[in-house]
This record gives C-alpha cells, structure tokens and sequence, in this order.
C-alpha cells in the first residue's frame, strides 16, 4: 500500500457509506471468484489474481475500520486505505445517495415515506459530494463549509 489515503466519514453517513461498502465487497467477491475461474482455464495470470485479491482485503480493510458488523453509533469514522479504493468508495457512496433520493421521492409519492426522509436523502447528496471533491483535492465551497 504504497499510496495510503485517510478519509474521514462523518457520523450521520456512516450508516450509508456501511451498505455502500457491502456492495462493493459483494462486487469485488464476484470478480475475484471469476479471476479465480480464469486462472483455473488459463486465460488469466497469477498476478491478475492476487490483484482481485488485495482489492478485497482492502474493502475488508474498510469494513473494519467502519466497525462492521457493529459500527458504533455517533462517531464518525475515519477510513484509510490505497487511495484508488477510497476514491472508488465515496464515488460510490455519493451515486447512492443520489439514487436514495429518487426512491425516497418515489415512496414518499407512494404515501410510504414521510417528507423528512426525503429532506434526509437530499441532504446527503450535496454533504457525500463536499467529501468526494475534498478527496479530488477541491476546496470546500462557502456553502459546504457552512458559511
């Protein structure tokens, strides 16, 4: 891990960047056991797996640091690993939260969510993309530093 990276999740997103990185170890599994595959028929390298397999580790290594299975309510969590991963993760993370806003705007349409819910995802899209470009090395605007 020669290029380590910190990025530090705060409390009321950690829930959300959990299920994010479940679904990235769920992916990364997936590609992993098909590198697996294709080593075995010989259309893959060693290398290409012990890659998938690092990759994995890595996101494991996420999900320790967010205290899965029992993340600790109320922290905020500070992850670190190779920059490219975390880098994928909030990516991932901030196009979650956009889709979480157009089903919650769907359920709440639906009478199966009240309006705050929606206010809560909508909020979380503009907090998970001030995390994303402090990440790409972009300031935070006036406005995502609360000013």
């Amino acid at each position: 891990m020669n290029d380590v990276a910190y990025l530090t999740i705060p409390a009321d997103h950690v829930e959300g960047v959990t299920e994010t990185v479940l679904g990235l170890y769920g992916a990364h599994a997936e590609a992993l056991g098909a590198t697996a595959l294709a080593l075995l028929d010989g259309s893959d390298e060693l290398a290409e797996l012990e890659h998938a397999r690092c990759d994995l580790r890595a996101i494991e290594g996420a999900l320790a640091d967010l205290g899965w299975p029992r993340a600790a309510r109320g922290d905020s969590v500070e992850l670190v690993g190779p920059r490219p991963l975390l880098r994928e993760l909030i990516r991932a993370a901030l196009l979650d939260a956009a889709d979480g806003v157009v089903e919650a705007a769907g359920h709440y349409e639906a009478g199966r969510e009240e309006l705050p819910a929606v206010r809560r995802a909508v909020e979380a899209v503009p907090a998970l993309f001030a995390l994303f470009a402090g990440f790409e090395g972009e300031p935070p605007t006036a406005s995502e530093r609360g000013s």
